[in-house]
């Protein structure tokens, strides 16, 4: 039987479903989903999970189903930073996953609150996130110069930029999203982190599903007004562009596409049941200015035969396969180790 939160267990697994109300599951919906598409993080049941993607693309709309199963702990869902149609946001936000990445958040809250903005800090497994929630549709781009200015004059390393592997995560990732791209996204807030089976709350209300939901109502929200003039007259920090990581290009193989010859060399490969697996730059998002954080492309190393491969933001392989072939046209000669 599912048991309720209490004040002295916030970290319960699950939240009795009849406290979920309709008004609850509308609510987060219109606060948080941009995108009808979405992720549920892997259940890290088995020990061979701890191995597999963290999350994994789930083919079917979300729905209030899966708000009602988020919010009571039985999945986790993971959402999109922008709408595909318009490449604006309901939220941007920061994601800290690092040591005293928590400490560096509380600064940026602070900051954000002198520019007339309420950002809500949101507990993390290994740091925090930092969420501000938009009363209007804002642009992709907008929130971008905000967010990389912002921590740019703050002096906080940006994952990814200046060559920084470790540092904060600028959400949304993109500036506009090409036809059938879906972007990056984050964990939803309010639910249960399947890897530690912990739920973390926003900081600054009680640890319990009726709090968190009043103190999100009466945030105030960030305005189209409000960012226009946060970032009237500045653009893009250049040299805080991501630069792309070169490719190990070589010559290709012999009657099949083999993805490794085109690709960055992996930092970090683990073991799934369909063998060795990894995340790169999606060459064709690259060709597109996108996948800054250089993860969309999930590549699986097979037995026998070339690896498999797909784009988390909905690249088809005739894209990937046409931006491999362009991207070789630089060809040296000599394949990178």
């Amino acid at each position: 039987m599912p048991c309720a939160t209490t004040e002295s267990d916030p970290t319960t697994q699950l939240i009795d479903a009849a406290r979920i109300t309709p008004l609850m599951v509308a609510e987060y919906m219109l606060w948080f989903v941009n995108s009808a598409d979405f992720c549920l993080q892997n259940s890290f049941l088995l020990p061979a999970d701890l191995d597999s993607p963290h999350y994994l693309r789930v083919k079917v709309p979300l729905s209030p189903i899966h708000i009602q199963r988020h919010l009571d702990g039985h999945n986790t869902i993971g959402i999109y930073a922008l709408d595909p149609d318009s490449s604006c946001g309901k939220w941007f936000a920061l994601d800290g996953d690092y040591s005293g990445a928590e400490k560096h958040l509380e600064v940026i809250a602070r900051e954000m609150k002198e520019d007339g903005l309420f950002p809500a800090l949101e507990q993390s497994r290994r740091g925090g996130h930092l969420w501000v929630l938009c009363g209007d549709p804002i642009p992709a781009r907008l929130s971008r110069i905000y967010l990389y200015s912002l921590l740019d004059r703050l002096g906080y390393a940006i994952q990814g930029a200046r060559g920084f592997k470790e540092g904060l995560e600028v959400f949304p990732k993109q500036e506009v999203l090409a036809p059938g791209q879906v972007g990056n996204g984050m964990r939803g807030p309010l639910g249960v982190h399947r890897k530690v089976m912990r739920r973390f709350w926003f900081r600054d209300a009680e640890p319990e599903i009726e709090a968190q939901f009043a103190y999100l109502r009466q945030l105030p929200r960030c305005s189209r007004r409000v960012m226009d003039t946060l970032t009237y007259g500045m653009d893009m920090p250049e040299d805080l562009v991501p630069s792309p990581i070169p490719a190990r290009i070589g010559p290709p193989p012999k009657g099949q596409f083999d993805i490794r010859f085109y690709i960055e060399v992996p930092r970090r490969k683990y073991r799934s049941k369909e063998g060795i697996s990894y995340h790169v730059q999606c060459p064709s998002c690259a060709a597109s200015g996108l996948d800054t954080g250089r993860d969309n492309l999930h590549v699986t190393e097979q037995a026998a035969g070339p690896p498999v491969f797909y784009c988390f933001a909905r690249c088809s392989g005739l894209d990937i396969i046409a931006a491999c072939h362009r991207r070789a046209g630089t060809y040296s000669g000599r394949r990178s180790e």
